[in-house]
């Protein structure tokens, strides 16, 4: 794996992992175990009704509307609202105005289904405040991301032209580690944590599959040093 070392050097400047997931299956597996989906169905409401919620909304003031783990804020209204989908009724989240999901934790990777009938742009916020990128989304459906090296802290929702935003299905809750490449765990990114990548990633060890796609290659390598340019907070 010598021939490695030199991939170090010329990557270590290389931009954050980050991208735009196609699938809700795609995201459900980088979440694992960890996996949150709300799906607004605390309460039944009928087809056009609408129920007013806190603004802003957390778990703890919203009768278990929405699950914990992050705060929902609107422009005007937070709402649930009682549609059809898929020929049945469904409760899901409706705001009037733009949207503001800010998390607890930060998160490696979310998505939902957007069901406002066409696209808005999405500004994702990573730990520091800075912008991990902005996004024009094209038309409705599922909608995902992953930036598994810097850690999702907010996003916002904005439509130029559309009343409301309604959105369903919110999925999160795997929690971004602040120090991705600490490989051996003592609280620091230095060249012991290169050392030990490479051993892990010549032994195909889980340790250094850095995107978690069962394989060892470019991209992992790619990955890790990505994460190892992440200062440790």
């Amino acid at each position: 794996m010598n021939f490695l070392i030199p991939t170090l050097t010329l990557l270590i400047s290389s931009s954050a992992l980050a991208q735009h997931l196609s699938s809700r299956t795609e995201l459900e597996t980088i979440l694992d175990d960890q996996i949150i989906i709300d799906d607004y169905e605390s309460i039944s409401l009928h087809s056009g009704s609408t129920f007013p919620l806190p603004n802003p909304t957390t778990a703890a003031n919203s009768n278990d509307a929405i699950q914990q783990g992050y705060t929902i804020t609107a422009e005007s209204q937070v709402a649930l609202f009682g549609g059809f989908l898929g020929g049945t009724e469904d409760v899901y989240l409706r705001i009037t105005g733009d949207l503001t999901l800010d998390f607890d934790e930060p998160q490696i990777a979310i998505g939902f289904d957007n069901l406002t009938g066409e696209g808005f742009i999405i500004t994702l916020h990573t730990r520091d405040e800075s912008i991990i990128e902005q996004l024009a989304t094209t038309n409705s459906g599922f909608w995902g991301y992953n930036a598994s090296t810097q850690g999702i802290t907010s996003l916002t929702i904005t439509h130029p032209t559309a009343t409301a935003i309604s959105i369903n299905n919110f999925t999160f809750g795997a929690t971004f580690l602040p120090c991705p490449a600490d490989i051996n765990n003592d609280n620091a990114q230095n060249f012991f944590d290169v050392s030990d990548f490479l051993t892990h990633f010549a032994n195909e060890d889980d340790r250094a599959d850095f995107t978690d796609d069962g394989q060892f290659n470019f991209f992992d390598v790619s990955a890790f040093l990505t994460a190892f340019t992440i200062a440790c907070p």
